[in-house]
Formats: structure tokens, C-alpha cells, sequence
């Protein structure tokens, strides 16, 4: 227990100089991470319109903080709970449950595209390292 308190202590003492010393990064950093959950909340509210829901913006948040908190729960994957929290979400505004799964293969499809992008250009820089070339 001394180790975990002298370490949240050299923390806390970290980020207070962080906080001192660099206010303006640390405003970029929450500027940055406010315009990435506005592109979440677009991303998400735009699926579901082409899956022909017009929801406000209450109710996409719901569905989205639903499906974090899916996310998010200590599950290989959250296979399984993201479905549930989509279904359970449409079904308590009252909606048809059916596109739950939709809006969840749509999600599935996108991280699983990503990856292959990922893997791929691992694969490409590997391959080109492996010759002796140097991309940066």
C-alpha cells in the first residue's frame, strides 16, 4: 500500500505541474477530445438516419452512452452486451428493437474494416522494413 500511495502522490504531483506549466496544452487536449465526441455522437446519429431512424439528439445520446457503457463493460469484445444495450435502448424509447442489431453490425463492421486497414499497413511497413526500406 506505500508503493500505491507514493505512487498516486509522484501523480497527482505530475499533473499539477502539467497543469501549471501547460495550461494551453492541456485546453488542446480537452478541445481535441471535445471535437472527437462530437465526431462520435455525428458518426453515430448519421448511421442511424441511414438505417431510417430520425431520432433527436437525446435519444441518439442514450443510445450511445448505451453502447460505451457496453463497451466498456469487462467482456471479450462486449460480445453480446453491445447487442443487448442497442436492443434495450430502442425498446425503451419505444422503437423497433430489430434495428438494434442493425446499428450493432454496422459498429462491428466499421471496427473490424479499421482493423484490416491497421493490419494492412502493418503489413505493407513490415514488408518494407524486411527490404531495407525506410518509411516514415
Amino acid at each position: 500500500l506505500t508503493r500505491i500511495e507514493k505512487s498516486l502522490i509522484q501523480s497527482e504531483a505530475q499533473m499539477t505541474q502539467v497543469l501549471r506549466q501547460s495550461p494551453k496544452m492541456v485546453w488542446g487536449a480537452f478541445g481535441l477530445s471535445l471535437l472527437s465526441w462530437v465526431g462520435i455522437i455525428f458518426e453515430y446519429g448519421l448511421s442511424l438516419a441511414f438505417l431510417g431512424l430520425d431520432l433527436s439528439l437525446n435519444q441518439v445520446l442514450l443510445l450511445l452512452v448505451a453502447a460505451r457503457i457496453a463497451i466498456l463493460l469487462p467482456l471479450p469484445a462486449g460480445i453480446g452486451t453491445l447487442e443487448s444495450s442497442q436492443i434495450l435502448g430502442l425498446s425503451l424509447l419505444g422503437l423497433e428493437t430489430a434495428i438494434g442489431l442493425s446499428i450493432t453490425l454496422v459498429i462491428r463492421a466499421r471496427d473490424v474494416l479499421l482493423g484490416l486497414i491497421g493490419v494492412g499497413w502493418g503489413w505493407y511497413k513490415l514488408r518494407g522494413e524486411r527490404r531495407g526500406e525506410n518509411f516514415s
